[in-house]
């Protein structure tokens, strides 16, 4: 788990199958930058900030966005699924990035 207040939080690396990745802040940018052929559960929320991905995501959300606006929350398998990786922002962008 990484967190931070007011500060942004940077994560560059792999997923181990089995692994659980917890990313916290109140405001500041959560990015995570991850292997192109990274396998994991996304579950990625900001109360004000945009929420991104750059991967192919299969979306357990049923619920659709208004048009125009931006994500506020991600939910849904990336491949199989062989992490969690949870983000969570107050005021703050979360990035998911492919390396």
């Amino acid at each position: 788990m990484a967190g931070s207040t007011s500060g942004d939080i940077f994560y560059d690396g792999d997923l181990q199958r089995g692994g659980s990745y917890e990313f916290r802040n109140n405001n500041g940018v959560i990015e995570l930058i991850l292997p192109p052929a990274a396998s994991f559960e996304l579950n990625a929320r900001s109360i004000e900030g945009e929420v991104t991905n750059e991967f192919p995501l299969t979306r357990a959300s049923h619920g659709r966005q208004p048009e125009g606006r931006a994500l506020r929350s991600l939910l849904g398998t990336v491949q199989s699924g062989d992490a969690v990786v949870r983000a969570t922002s107050f005021s703050g962008r979360i990035r998911v990035r492919r390396r």
